[in-house]
């Protein structure tokens, strides 16, 4: 609906139910999308997620008038608030799902260039002990993977070539 529309912009300032036992003759209900359903009462009440307003659940009597009760309305704004929370958890879902399909895509890019880069490429964990090395390092050195699996790097690395790598190991 367009945010200029007044039933909506008064639905965006309320913080509890906007409600009519007689809805056809409430002025804040002759909107063109109340004007689709006969009504004869009509129960509105926002629906709110961390201050901002998500939705409406609304109530609508057809057939005949309907008093409101402070039970009724109490309940209402208990389902509103439980559909609000619902709204919001789906929509965190979503963007974990997002999120997590974003990671995978990054893991298989990752995987996919440490593959097809012709120089050696390899991940230590924070001992300095080998975690995983690309196609490049087992045809240069001959080891597979599996058989360099937490080895210490150090064990690979020339002589000449250990102290600087250790440091760097160690920073």
């Amino acid at each position: 609906l367009p945010f200029g529309d007044r039933l909506i912009e008064e639905a965006r300032r309320l913080e509890g139910p906007i409600c009519s036992s007689d809805s056809q003759a409430d002025p804040r209900f002759d909107h063109p999308l109340a004007r689709l359903l006969s009504h004869k009462s009509v129960l509105v009440h926002p629906m709110r997620v961390k201050g901002e307003l998500i939705g409406g659940f609304a109530i609508v009597w057809v057939q005949e008038a309907h008093r409101f009760t402070a039970e009724e309305l109490s309940l209402v704004e208990g389902i509103a608030r439980q559909a609000a929370i619902v709204l919001e958890n789906s929509r965190l879902y979503e963007q974990v799902k997002r999120t997590a399909k974003e990671l995978a895509d990054a893991a298989k890019e990752r995987e996919n260039i440490m593959e097809t880069i012709p120089d050696i490429l390899y991940v230590l964990d924070l001992n300095g002990a080998v975690v995983r090395w690309n196609r490049s390092a087992e045809i240069v050195t001959g080891f597979s993977p599996e058989e360099l699996r937490g080895k210490p790097a150090l064990e690979l690395i020339a002589d000449e070539d250990k102290a600087t790598i250790a440091e760097g190991i160690r920073e």
